[in-house]
């Protein structure tokens, strides 16, 4: 069992992480013993995968993938006859693993981001010590591809042959696009922060919470339908209550414009049962739970309910 605050999301990032840099870095080119970690790391990430609750589904472009590894392993074989000359090909082969994988990070990004500029100082060394080798001897890549001895000395200084060009090839427009991304992002966020008040936020959120019950809860309810929320107004007044300044108790009376629900149900969870609910969740989807998840908030908001709902 992992311990507390160590998510299976986390091992399986650790586990990218090292896949990426043994990629993409020559001096883990040489040893067998690197290739073996780089192979348990990819074994352990894809358990995690089939434990936890979304799983990555067959699609097309994991089977043209698949298709893409044998058709390697076949021509390999055809051409040299040699069952060990296939096990040299595991470059190629991670790389369709580490594809594979970043389909599971499709549309969560943002969890890796982290690697992003570690990854970009590692390649602008390797780039630039294979840089100073080529002006010297422009054939270095050649050498190197050979699988020579002699040629460890230069993997060993960082130098990188075709297996650090073509990862790069694959990886440079994600990480620009991911750099592009990132400066509009904290621009956007810089001018948040200077603009926009904590209390006009929060009437950014009661107005999204009005402008939701008119728009989609109120015509359900006028066509005679039930409607089920799991939370409502008393939610967010007693949000504003614990964790907000006294001055946004004002606005949420705003919220008295939204109709009383016919039914509340209150479900009464033990505190030390709700935290180990959190943490599962955590561990399953790697997000750390939010400050208003703690145990003294949980208990705050738990003796802010009872107080607040009618006997």
């Amino acid at each position: 069992m992992l311990k507390k605050g160590f998510s299976l999301g986390t091992v399986q990032m650790l586990a990218v992480f090292y896949l990426v840099i043994w990629t993409t870095s020559p001096p883990l080119e040489i040893d067998l013993i690197y290739r073996l970690i780089a192979l348990g790391c990819a074994a352990v990430w894809f358990i995690i995968m089939f434990i936890r609750d979304n799983p990555v589904v067959l699609e097309k472009e994991h089977i043209a993938a698949l298709f893409f590894t044998l058709a390697v392993i076949f021509i390999v074989y055809i051409d040299t006859g040699s069952f060990s000359q296939i096990i040299k090909q595991i470059s190629v082969f991670m790389l369709v693993i580490c594809f594979i994988m970043s389909c599971f990070y499709r549309g969560r990004w943002d969890e890796l981001k982290g690697f992003i500029p570690i990854l970009m100082i590692l390649l602008s060394v390797w780039n630039f010590k294979t840089f100073s080798v080529l002006v010297e001897d422009p054939t270095i890549a050649r050498l190197l591809v050979r699988d020579d001895p002699e040629t460890y000395k230069y993997l060993r200084q960082g130098v990188g042959g075709y297996s650090l060009v073509y990862p790069q090839v694959c990886i440079s427009p994600a990480m620009f696009a991911w750099v592009m991304k990132s400066f509009g992002k904290n621009k956007l966020n810089f001018s948040r922060k200077d603009v926009f008040s904590h209390e006009f936020k929060h009437v950014l959120h009661i107005g999204s919470v009005i402008y939701n019950f008119h728009n989609k809860i109120l015509p359900l309810l006028n066509s005679g339908k039930n409607v089920i929320l799991d939370r409502y107004t008393i939610c967010i007044n007693l949000f504003t209550k614990i964790f907000l300044d006294s001055s946004c108790s004002c606005l949420s009376n705003a919220l008295a414009c939204l109709p009383i629900p016919d039914l509340g149900i209150y479900f009464d969870v033990d505190v030390d049962i709700a935290i180990q609910r959190i943490q599962g969740r955590s561990n399953i989807t790697g997000i750390q739970p939010h400050y208003s998840e703690s145990k003294e908030a949980l208990m705050m908001k738990k003796a802010g309910y009872e107080t607040m709902i009618p006997n």
